[in-house]
């Protein structure tokens, strides 16, 4: 069995010849409008392996096999054909329509084989039924025929012991004359028994399973005639008929499932279907697919760039978000984790996701220990999420500096009283406290403290990265009011700029 790459459980069904990889449905790009898939590495097509090594053997799957005749079309034929066989006794030319009414059914059940060993596993049409059934009944007998002759022939040519043989293998490998019927079309493949043989010890325990399972299904038919009794009455035969018909489609339909379960022992490829139509991967769960087969491949390069895509195509989706957050923490890519990580700590308080973003913040700390967010209100939510953890120091640094960068903040002093706060339980910088209370008060003087107590949700920013340097705060309008300076404001706020954390 060969088994995907990148997912080391699971059988492949695809092969790149170029990149010398195997593949399973997940991991190949499917076309977007025809062709064949494609490799997510060398865009090239790739080459369908099939789904026999992959299929489930069909003694564990004997429950979905005896439901397969339960679908409407081939419980009408099923139904119509038990009904008719008994009517048909009391009409002219009796034996005429016996032909064409059980030509009519081996039709349908050498279909269901057919459709079977292609990977379809649903009953075909009732449709199917029609046409070519008396054809298919003088090629059967002809099988029979050619059987009986050749079991003649060993036994007046070769003993009655070689005539024993020849007859217990024929008769064993009617399944298989079947199934090399179907296969190949030729009554020359169906009656020789080297291709019996040949495709008898190619399936090997399973033929035999199969050969158990049609003799315990003969035996139940046989049971159900001892119960009933001899009395071949109108519902008794219609009785018996229901069952062999219903038994001859499960018969047919594990036939051409062992063609589909070894068929690349057989020389065919196919995949299983259930009859409706494929389900096309939303270009979200494709470019997942590539991201996750480019970061096995190893190339970081073309991830990171695919990462920068799907955070374009797909700004608000937090899984994407966490993926390339931690992509660029495990490669230690500085170069890029100040503009995702804060775009990401924005978008998790956007989300309601305050919980994470103390996390989130130490991880980006420990590819640069310089890192700040970018936003005002980030910083003041993750100052707040650090003191209630009772990182003090942590929530300090966030804080420091903010009346500076952000001057436009509504939440300063909020912010600053939660820096205080953080002060205060810091011995070592006793120093600062009082510094920062002269600067809250400079603030609340300026401009007075916003009626909300929760940090203002940061703006929403371009899902794109690298982010392009923001711009400056823009200079309060001509309507806004200025409050009159406080005598000493400005040195009592140099006297906190910054503090410098050891």
């Amino acid at each position: 069995m060969t088994f995907c790459k990148y997912h080391p459980l699971q059988p492949a069904t695809y092969a790149c010849p170029v990149c010398e990889t195997t593949n399973c449905d997940a991991c190949t790009n499917e076309p977007q409008r025809s062709g064949e898939r494609s490799c997510f590495l060398c865009e090239g097509e790739l080459e369908f392996l099939g789904s026999g090594h992959s299929a489930t053997p069909f003694w564990r799957r004997l429950e979905q096999s005896f439901r397969y005749p339960l679908s409407a079309q081939a419980i009408i034929l099923i139904v119509g054909v038990s009904v008719m066989m008994p009517i048909l006794g009391y009409l002219p030319f009796t034996f005429i329509w016996y032909l064409m009414v059980f030509g009519a059914f081996l039709k349908y059940c050498f279909s269901c084989l057919d459709n079977t060993a292609h990977g379809l596993m649903v009953p075909p049409d009732i449709t199917e039924a029609y046409g070519g059934g008396l054809g298919l009944v003088g090629k059967l007998l002809a099988i029979l025929l050619s059987t009986t002759a050749i079991i003649v022939a060993a036994y007046n040519y070769l003993g009655g012991a070689m005539a024993g043989i020849v007859a217990t293998v024929l008769i064993a490998g009617l399944p298989a004359s079947m199934i090399n019927f179907a296969i190949r079309d030729s009554l020359l493949a169906a009656i020789s028994p080297l291709s019996t043989v040949r495709l008898m010890t190619t399936i090997g325990l399973s033929y035999g399973l199969l050969l158990a399972l049609i003799m315990i299904m003969m035996g139940s038919v046989g049971v159900i005639n001892e119960l009933i009794g001899t009395d071949f009455s109108l519902m008794t035969s219609i009785l018996q008929s229901l069952v062999s018909n219903y038994y001859m489609i499960v018969v047919f339909h594990l036939m051409g499932y062992m063609i589909f379960q070894y068929q690349d022992k057989l020389g065919f490829a196919a995949t299983e279907s259930t009859g409706e139509a494929e389900e096309v991967r939303s270009e979200r769960d494709r470019l997942a697919a590539q991201i996750d087969v480019t970061l096995k491949e190893g190339d970081y390069d073309r991830a990171l760039q695919l990462f920068i895509e799907a955070l374009k195509q797909f700004p608000v989706d937090l899984d994407f978000y966490d993926k390339a957050f931690k992509f660029l923490c495990v490669t230690g890519n500085k170069e890029h984790i100040d503009d995702l990580g804060s775009m990401y700590l924005d978008f998790l308080i956007k989300k309601g996701r305050g919980d994470q973003i103390r996390n989130v913040f130490q991880m980006a700390l420990q590819v640069n220990p310089a890192f700040m967010p970018r936003s005002a209100a980030t910083r003041h939510a993750l100052a707040s999420a650090c003191h209630e953890t009772g990182d003090f120091m942590a929530a300090a640094k966030l804080i420091n500096g903010l009346h500076k960068q952000a001057p436009e903040y509504p939440k300063l002093v909020q912010a600053y009283e939660l820096m205080l706060e953080c002060l205060k339980q810091l011995p070592e910088l006793k120093a600062k406290v009082e510094p920062c209370q002269k600067l809250i008060e400079a603030l609340r003087n300026k401009a007075p403290a916003p009626a909300a107590t929760a940090p203002t949700e940061p703006a929403p920013q371009k899902a794109s990265f690298p982010v392009e340097e923001p711009a400056p705060a823009a200079a309060p309008t001509e309507t806004a009011v200025e409050p009159e300076p406080v005598q000493g404001e400005e040195e009592q706020s140099e006297e906190l700029a910054p503090i410098e954390f050891k």
